[in-house]
């Protein structure tokens, strides 16, 4: 049975996390992560290298001991802080994409015929057009390189949103990629915009992990930066495909915790609130069900971090699937635990999230780790 110790967690150690886990300092992590593009299949060599950097930031020349860019040849990224995790922690390094299409097969742009059209590898939710940008493998230097700059535009056809992408500068080919090309900004109100989805959940895990070595506390946890959760959402398998790859030979036990880290989504009328949210079951129950002998002792948990002072309460709203869709497949102890996020596929505006958000989610992650029993 997994428990909750609450009895490291002391007002002293509360006092370093904190100093820890400043607003400034999150941001760095997010704004290195959302800077690099990183559609899906691309992130051990294209994300992978911005957490690298991080990761060496804070762990210095030993990084190399912990951190794997390709994990058991999955595309995933692994921080290890002990050869054998009591806790895994999951944030998706991969944002949206589009393949380049044909208008053979696809419908022409039906007002700009230099539109080409795109196939969403993620599920496309704008209603607008978007700056964008086009990124293609260089076999010579293991990364990816821009070679064009334009408009990803959004129409309606037949009841259904398409994407095709307008170049204005350079041009595209089969096999590259497409992606939004957001600015970070953090305004006066406390949100932060941009390439949220899931840059957010990176710098919230990148943060935890560096507050854990930084306070002295070496914990068995691992933090799993996971390539290709986003996929057309038709159906389970369409999504989550890396992580599917690596949980039936994760060499960790059967009753290890994973904690996933994604966005819990609000309207785009509500402003995202701050600290970190928990739930019990996703996409109502289609995905993960926490078991009540984990989600009871880890309610009291949370409520006793807030008494505390760390940001944390329960969403009693909709969670939607994440790789915790495959990793249920093999390990029973999931729990849900991420930020509020409006518009993270573009609907209707900039993914938007609160730097409280940021902030609240590191220090839960690392009171987590702390307490894991």
């Amino acid at each position: 049975m997994i428990t909750f110790d609450p009895q490291p967690i002391t007002p002293d150690w509360l006092a370093r996390l904190r100093q820890l886990t400043r607003p400034e300092d999150l941001l760095t992590f997010f704004t290195r992560v959302a800077k690099t593009p990183g559609p899906s299949q691309t992130v051990s060599y294209s994300r992978g290298r911005a957490i690298q950097e991080a990761v060496v930031g804070f762990l210095g020349p030993e990084s190399d001991q912990f951190l794997d860019l390709n994990l058991a040849g999955t595309g995933n990224v692994a921080l290890r802080l002990a050869p054998t995790p009591r806790v895994v922690f999951v944030a998706h390094a991969d944002e949206i994409s589009y393949l380049v299409g044909s208008t053979g097969i696809l419908p022409a742009c039906p007002d700009d015929e230099r539109g080409i059209p795109l196939v969403p590898f993620c599920n496309h939710n704008a209603q607008q057009d978007w700056p964008g940008s086009a990124w293609r493998y260089l076999p010579s230097e293991g990364r990816l390189a821009q070679v064009a700059r334009g408009t990803i535009r959004s129409r309606e056809l037949a009841g259904v949103w398409r994407a095709w992408f307008v170049a204005e500068e350079g041009q595209v080919a089969p096999g590259d990629r497409v992606v939004y090309e957001t600015p970070t900004h953090w305004d006066p109100n406390g949100l932060l915009r941009g390439k949220v989805d899931n840059a957010f959940g990176v710098a919230a895990l990148l943060a935890a992990a560096r507050a854990l070595v930084h306070t002295g506390e070496r914990p068995p946890v691992w933090f799993l930066f996971s390539d290709e959760e986003e996929g057309p959402p038709q159906t389970a398998a369409s999504f989550s495909r890396a992580m599917r790859r690596l949980v039936h030979s994760l060499p960790v036990p059967p009753e290890t915790l994973f904690v996933e880290v994604d966005g819990h989504e609000v309207p785009h009328e509500q402003t995202p609130g701050p600290g970190a949210f928990f739930g019990e079951a996703a996409k109502l129950a289609q995905g993960v069900v926490t078991p009540p002998d984990l989600y009871a002792p880890f309610r009291d948990f949370a409520a006793g971090l807030a008494a505390q002072g760390v940001a944390i309460q329960e969403n009693r709203g909709y969670i939607s699937r994440s790789d915790s869709v495959a990793i249920m497949e093999r390990y029973r102890h999931v729990l849900l635990c991420g930020y509020q996020v409006r518009d993270t596929h573009y609907r209707h505006g900039w993914p938007t999230a609160s730097m409280d958000g940021l902030v609240g989610l590191a220090q839960s992650l690392a009171c987590i780790a702390l307490a894991v029993r």
